[in-house]
């Protein structure tokens, strides 16, 4: 067996000890140490509970405990961004069980530059549970759309994309492509529609153009919505295809309500698909959102999109899970 020693990296010479710790090439006579110690003071590593503070109580950094904390706002910043770093390089929360899960998403947008940006926001509900965890958020140039949220999809974790079984979002053109194209069931949310159609109910002013109409419409519409399926349902849409054909009321609630009777499997398939338990709305996700919103005003730093995305994914990584609740179909 041929026995050779190790050399020195600077010459390739023979070593030879010089100490107990320390060795020395035998050409050019350098010394170092065989276990190098970090040099400099050894790095504080910031409390967690800084970012339930600053993220989820809305405290401002300055407000932060300085008992340990640096003097200098300048510092307290580098420390906290680097606890942001640092909890988002963790991976996300994966649900529970091996059962099929219900995705919620929601677009968030800013503005950067004068240039418009998407945070696309996504979470997973167990249809056994009712909690929601979230994952990974993605910010991605220009307006919410079917091609931004199949970028999301190409970044989901393969043992939680073939669990997937119905998705919940809101009407974005080219969605019903998307979810057919994966298989998905697709529930598209009451809550976007009824804000639609409370706009232009003109509830209050009686005196408008079609002002019955308007509010037949709005009526037919919630009623058709839960309602189960018969003859009911079939008198109460043709009194919705009725109203639409008032020349009085706007075009634009026109094109939602035929918009709706097309769609209406859409909006049903809570019902068609009881046994999964899924949410009508992604009131659940907006939350969420609204509070990154809140939390993301306070941050004076936040000017670009990788910014944006660090702090919206350490929100995430604290919050982890929201309550969720499905909706159970009326008899």
């Amino acid at each position: 067996m041929k026995i050779e020693h190790a050399k020195s990296r600077c010459c390739g010479a023979s070593i030879q000890r010089w100490g107990g710790k320390r060795r020395r090439c035998n050409q050019c006579f350098k010394t170092w140490r065989i276990r190098p110690k970090k040099r400099g003071p050894k790095a504080k590593r910031p409390p967690y509970a800084w970012l339930a503070k600053a993220l989820l109580s809305g405290h401002y950094l300055k407000e932060l405990p300085r008992k340990r904390s640096p003097r200098s706002i300048q510092a307290l910043t580098y420390r906290f961004r680097l606890l942001l770093q640092r909890v988002s390089a963790c991976p996300s929360l994966i649900p529970p069980g091996q059962g099929p899960v219900v995705l919620l998403s929601d677009g968030l947008w800013f503005r950067f530059r004068k240039r418009r940006w998407v945070l696309y926001l996504t979470a997973f509900k167990p249809c056994a549970e009712n909690r929601a965890y979230f994952g990974d958020p993605l910010v991605l140039p220009g307006y919410e759309c079917a091609r931004g949220w199949r970028q999301v999809f190409d970044r989901l974790p393969p043992d939680i994309s073939k669990r997937i079984c119905a998705w919940v979002v809101d009407n974005v053109t080219g969605i019903r492509t998307l979810a057919s194209q994966k298989g998905w069931v697709l529930q598209l949310c009451h809550f976007h529609l009824i804000a639609q159609l409370q706009n232009r109910r003109g509830h209050w002013r009686q005196a408008l153009a079609g002002h019955q109409s308007r509010e037949r419409i709005y009526q037919s519409i919630r009623q058709l919505l839960e309602m189960p399926s018969g003859p009911l349902f079939q008198t109460q849409l043709s009194h919705l295809q009725t109203a639409l054909c008032d020349p009085l009321i706007p075009s634009r609630l026109r094109m939602i309500g035929t918009e709706l009777i097309r769609r209406l499997p859409h909006y049903r398939a809570y019902r068609d698909y009881a046994h999964w338990h899924l949410p009508t709305t992604t009131c659940t996700v907006e939350s969420t959102g609204s509070l990154i919103r809140e939390r993301l005003r306070r941050a004076r730093n936040l000017r670009t999109p990788q910014s944006l995305q660090l702090w919206a994914t350490a929100l995430l990584r604290v919050r982890k899970s929201i309550a969720c609740n499905g909706r159970k179909p009326t008899k």
